[in-house]
């Protein structure tokens, strides 16, 4: 939903390795964006572009991924096409939406579509139905701008065009019942592609490149609007009730310089011309899903809804934002509406990053939820107290281990958020917030933090945590072959309710301890229904194909509640037994991840 560098989050939480390498503040963002993500799922949400020229919707297609794969500048580049044609938009304030040509089956699909988009230089639909639709629509009223240069890939034979002997772009024309011949090649390279009436000015040209893939018109029944090296390169016509503006340009051509960024907006202007729709532009739009708001604003800062209360999602702390908030230029923002809990008569759990396990409970004096997440990243809930205060605030895991938590309680929007620390995905954790009519100090001393270290090469040396070993180092990874081990000592005073997340693979065992002698095993490969056996037999797990995440946390064990320091061992599973091979393929890592409480400020 319109955040500017979607490759910022992993789309994929699962599994648990996903939440390694990252700082803890990333990955609270990071739980919030994917709980999004999977709301969306909901086939009741609604959805919904608001900007400044309602409607204007590009086609697209999965057979944009041919010309991608093509890797071809020209045919090849549908990401360019699609790029060029959509962000000259949004940078001009409209909120572009798409509509598939793939599932494209009737005019209803169109009915809130004022103009459509086609570049099948670049997304070709799936079945000639899309196009009957298109045709369709058109003559009842509707407008299109057709942007389109040659491509080889209109000469495919197996495809459906193919087999009727003609391409997309051409069945479309003549479903349009326009007589239209289109040409291509034989135009003049480094001219300025322009037409009366146009902004664009002499600094965009076009190479040779771009020049062969010109489509140009003949026929009769048009109006010719601009014109290149003697041939009609852009045409316009009515059909029926409807419009339709055709651009012989390549549609990856229009992301190639600034000057292109304004014929696009202008062949949409001429598109729409004369209908009941104008193009305008503006500072910024929204797009709507349900609760989920995303606002942009290209051109100069503009203002959310006065009327409404939202959280912000990309905030590890889920800041609650007053209707009004300013929206920096260029900037992206993501919000979730909490307008109906912020006006309630009682104390509303809001949203939370982590996965509910049961239903919720909230009445005026409490309010209990359980959530799960995945280890070693932290979710944040927010609950709004509605005229009430926080008096107290408990957590439990499902195990009955303790659980780390932090609180914040903002006076100013009457906002309780809680931060938490999940040691195991499968082992939820249950959260009771009383409430009352006087504010109370909750505990707000520590925030999470984090730090990660990886293996490298043949050295151990950089290893601060690490507290003995005899295991090696080479090619990133440590590993235990034989009898050897690796000893990691964790100051729990220095970092408090800590967690160790390893990055495994092989035959391991971990193992931890708090003296240093005593040790309970946390996690055996063995254990796990793995084969354990002679390497002769082949019946160990060679390389990385059981790689998983193992998490040690403190909190889960009695003695951390008194000890000073939390030793964590990884050894082979084979250590110390009758069928110990004698070999390699011991426990291995590629990386940990340390989480602990920190004093805040």
């Amino acid at each position: 939903m319109m955040q500017n560098d979607t490759t910022s989050f992993q789309s994929t939480i699962w599994p648990q390795r996903a939440f390694t390498a990252m700082g803890m503040d990333y990955k609270t963002v990071q739980l919030s964006v994917n709980k999004m993500y999977q709301e969306f799922g909901n086939d009741d949400m609604y959805g919904a572009v608001y900007g400044a020229t309602p409607g204007i919707a590009l086609a697209t297609s999965d057979s944009m991924g041919w010309h991608l794969g093509a890797n071809n500048v020209v045919t090849g580049n549908s990401r360019n096409s699609f790029s060029g044609i959509y962000l000259s938009l949004q940078n001009d304030g409209v909120a572009l939406d798409t509509v598939s040509l793939d599932t494209l089956q009737s005019t209803d699909q169109l009915k809130d579509v004022n103009l459509l988009i086609v570049a099948y230089d670049a997304a070709k639909p799936l079945t000639e139905t899309a196009n009957q639709v298109i045709a369709d629509w058109v003559k009842a009223g509707g407008r299109l701008l057709m942007m389109n240069g040659y491509d080889e890939f209109a000469n495919i034979t197996r495809e459906w065009w193919g087999q009727k002997g003609t391409t997309p772009y051409n069945d479309l024309i003549a479903k349009l019942g326009l007589n239209v011949t289109t040409s291509v090649g034989g135009v003049e390279s480094y001219k300025t592609p322009t037409w009366p009436g146009s902004s664009v000015d002499d600094t965009c040209y076009l190479s040779d490149e771009y020049s062969n893939r010109v489509l140009s018109f003949t026929g009769s029944g048009f109006e010719t609007f601009m014109t290149y090296s003697g041939k009609n390169v852009g045409i316009q016509a009515t059909v029926g009730e409807g419009y339709v503006v055709m651009a012989g340009l390549p549609s990856a051509y229009y992301a190639t310089s600034m000057p292109m960024e304004k014929a696009v907006r202008e062949l949409c202007a001429k598109a729409l011309k004369g209908s009941a729709t104008e193009y305008k532009n503006g500072t910024s739009f929204v797009a709507v899903r349900g609760n989920y708001f995303a606002y942009y604003s290209p051109v100069d800062a503009s203002r959310t809804a006065e009327d409404r209360t939202f959280v912000n999602l990309l905030h590890p702390n889920l800041e609650v934002i007053v209707g009004g908030t300013a929206i920096p230029r260029a900037e992206a923002v993501l919000y979730y509406d909490v307008t109906n809990q912020d006006n309630d008569d009682i104390p509303r759990f809001c949203f939370t990053g982590g996965t509910e396990t049961a239903e919720r409970f909230q009445t005026a004096d409490i309010t209990r939820f359980t959530i799960t997440n995945p280890s070693n990243s932290v979710a944040a809930s927010l609950l709004l107290g509605n005229g009430k205060y926080p008096q107290k605030v408990t957590a439990k895991a499902a195990s009955g281990a303790e659980v780390s938590f932090i609180t914040n309680w903002d006076d100013y929007t009457g906002a309780l958020i809680i931060k938490a620390s999940n040691p195991d995905v499968n082992d939820p954790i249950t959260f009771e917030v009383t409430w009352g009519d006087e504010y109370v100090q909750l505990p707000t001393n520590y925030v999470y933090d984090s730090f990660n270290h990886f293996t490298k090469d043949d050295t151990k040396a950089d290893d601060s945590l690490l507290h003995s070993s005899t295991g090696y180092a080479s090619g990133g990874t440590y590993y235990c072959d034989n009898n050897t081990e690796f000893v990691w000592r964790v100051d729990l005073n220095t970092y408090k309710q800590a967690s160790m997340t390893f990055d495994v693979i092989g035959n391991y065992v971990i193992q931890v301890s708090f003296d240093g002698k005593t040790w309970e095993t946390v996690e055996n490969w063995a254990d796990k229904g793995a084969p354990v056996g002679n390497l002769a037999d082949g019946t160990y797990v060679p390389g990385a194909s059981n790689r998983t995440d193992v998490t040690v946390n403190a909190n889960n064990y009695d003695a951390s509640a008194t000890a000073q320091y939390m030793y964590v061992r990884l050894g082979s599973c084979y250590m110390n037994t009758a069928q110990h091979p004698g070999g390699d393929h011991g426990g291995s890592i590629y990386s940990y991840t340390l989480t602990y409480l920190t004093p805040a400020g």
